[in-house]
């Protein structure tokens, strides 16, 4: 009886994320990072392997959708989508770590699209105030560029996690 209310379980999970794609591709971006993302970003903390694999693949999708984002969400990948995510290299399921290494080089190509795409906003504003922001471009850049390289070190290399 317990393994086949989990069963359900899971299923449920699964469409509910199937769901939150297909509304992704039908609302807009604000909607996706504000209100969507939280969700998705709960689902792949869930303590069944086969949801969290899910939803690192809707993650990855969803976030590809995005066309434009507020000046506000520049910072979202390296301060809440990644960091958020960086467990999931040590994750004891192979479903999942495969999961993330399938999704690890979208995820990247869309942060650095997220930061190209501030930049832009940056360059656009005729008065700013903010004389750093190239500045600050090219360092998250460089952040970016190096989570991503350790991340796919570890999953290359799963023993230097012990050092």
């Amino acid at each position: 009886s317990f393994l086949f209310l989990s069963s359900q379980y899971c299923v449920s999970k699964l469409t509910v994320l199937e769901l939150l794609l297909k509304i992704a591709h039908h609302v807009g971006d604000d909607i996706i990072l504000e209100r969507l993302l939280p969700y998705i970003l709960y689902l792949v903390n869930d303590p069944l392997p086969q949801v969290r694999a899910q939803a690192l693949k809707i993650l990855t999708q969803s976030l590809q959708l995005v066309r434009s984002m507020p000046r506000s969400d520049a910072n979202i990948f390296p301060e809440y989508v990644l960091p958020s995510l960086s467990w999931l290299t040590q994750d004891q399921e192979v479903i999942v770590r495969i999961a993330y290494a399938e999704n690890i080089a979208s995820l990247a190509e869309t942060a650095l699209k997220f930061l190209e795409m501030a930049q832009l906003d940056f360059a656009n504003q005729e008065s700013n105030d903010d004389d750093d922001s190239p500045i600050q471009y090219q360092v998250n850049t460089c952040s970016l560029k190096t989570f991503i390289l350790r991340l796919k070190m570890v999953i290359i290399f799963p023993q230097w996690l012990s050092y």
